[in-house]
């Protein structure tokens, strides 16, 4: 199954992936465009921006079985290895919110000194990765439960990735026109990568060979051990949203505008 959220929307669009057909909407509040899945694959959480919640969807019957609200917009989720604690950017309250996902309380909060918007959990180090404003990556460790660590990355950090075995996070930088690539066992900037103007998002394959930066057009696939760019797919309507690979890595699933393209294995 496939959960697509849609901007200036109150609802995700169910998709069955097996035949590729919209089987359902689940109503889950305004912008419902970021999610996260549990590890067990029983719920998926959506952010609401616009109605400032965090979301529980049961993939069992697509049934919304539990809601939190928040003093602000949420921006985005991330989940535990464990599946216990979901973390919320609430991006004008500086802070990331803690949710216990079996009662959906929040259990603590982190305040982190700055605005706080895209996240990416690290399992393998405990770690959560989270743009900061700034020109700032932060590291918390979900262990202690704070902010350990910030990565200057020279400009407004976006959305991130992580490599498969934990290794890398990449993070999408609007002035450099790219991404950067933090290693994580250093906690420090190696490679840089400028491709075009306007890159919103970042994919890694399942493999973790290449990153997918999606900008207006299309998507450019980099080599990720050399930071080349090896080939570019571009078609009307560019890109809308973050893609989403199938676990395989054998197709790429991107949102554009009203079309969802399905794109075979490169």
């Amino acid at each position: 199954m496939l959960y697509v959220g849609h901007a200036g929307q109150d609802v995700l669009t169910l998709i069955r992936l097996a035949d590729r057909t919209v089987l359902d909407t689940v109503t889950v509040g305004r912008d419902a465009i970021e999610m996260a899945v549990s590890p067990d694959g029983s719920h998926v959480y959506a952010c609401a921006r616009g109605a400032g919640t965090l979301v529980s969807v049961r993939t069992s019957d697509n049934a919304v079985d539990n809601e939190v609200t928040f003093a602000g917009h949420t921006n985005e989720v991330a989940v535990t290895a464990d599946g216990q604690f979901a973390y919320v950017s609430v991006p004008d309250s500086e802070c990331l919110y803690v949710v216990r996902t079996a009662d959906f309380v929040v259990v603590d909060t982190i305040r982190v000194g700055h605005d706080c918007s895209c996240l990416a959990m690290v399992p393998a180090h405990a770690r959560l990765y989270v743009s900061l404003d700034s020109g700032l990556v932060g590291v918390v460790s979900t262990t202690e439960r704070r902010l350990v660590q910030t990565v200057a990355v020279g400009a407004l950090a976006g959305r991130l990735a992580v490599s498969p075995d934990g290794q890398h996070v990449y993070v999408v930088v609007s002035d450099d026109t790219g991404f950067v690539d933090i290693q994580t066992t250093t906690d420090s900037v190696v490679s840089r990568t400028k491709i075009s103007t306007g890159i919103s998002s970042v994919a890694v394959t399942p493999d973790g060979a290449y990153v997918l930066a999606a900008d207006q057009n299309g998507l450019w696939y980099v080599d990720a051990t050399t930071g080349v760019v090896v080939d570019s797919l571009f078609y009307h309507g560019g890109v809308g949203g973050v893609p989403a690979l199938f676990p395989s890595g054998d197709t790429i699933y991107i949102p554009s505008k009203e079309t969802l393209y399905v794109v075979g294995k490169r």
